[in-house]
């Protein structure tokens, strides 16, 4: 009974901690020591409780601990779908003493349909359907390499 009581004390964090001690004994002492600390224990109820969020834990049982072991699938309540986020694509200009290097990624295009144009301190990469505008720190005279490997591009111009 007095150890219910503790683990319930602890929460699901501090149980982790002293399973992940047993399981790594070296770690044993480092684990014990730090979780002593006023601002550690803080941060584990912290911890627990997202982790009872995460896990809509009510009464004492997360959900996943009252699914039938039957195997038998439970129909959803609601559906949830992801969010829908726009995806930044990773875009590096260098500005070196005589060139302008650009690397960027363009994933699922091959070399042969990605076109490169100039216009003004803009470089226009168009591959597919995929178009991007990147401005340029500065006008250049003409591209001297392009090279595309495993999704990313890279593109050097003269100044």
């Amino acid at each position: 009974m007095v150890e219910k009581r503790k683990k319930k004390e602890e929460g699901i964090a501090s149980e982790v901690l002293k399973d992940i001690g047993d399981i790594v004994p070296a770690f044993s002492g480092l684990i014990k020591t730090v979780t002593k600390t006023e601002a550690f224990k803080k941060r584990l109820k912290e911890v627990d409780k997202e982790i009872k969020k995460r896990l809509k834990v009510e009464g004492g049982h997360s959900v996943r601990s009252i699914l039938p072991e039957s195997g038998k699938k439970i129909k959803a309540t609601q559906k949830i779908k992801p969010k829908e986020t726009k995806k930044k694509h990773l875009v590096d200009v260098f500005d070196e003493k005589d060139k302008i290097r650009v690397v960027t990624e363009l994933r699922n295009v091959k070399l042969k349909d990605i076109k490169i144009n100039l216009e003004n301190k803009s470089l226009i990469i168009t591959a597919k359907k995929k178009k991007r505008t990147i401005k340029l720190p500065c006008a250049v005279k003409k591209q001297i390499k392009k090279q595309y490997k495993n999704g990313i591009l890279e593109v050097v111009f003269k100044k």
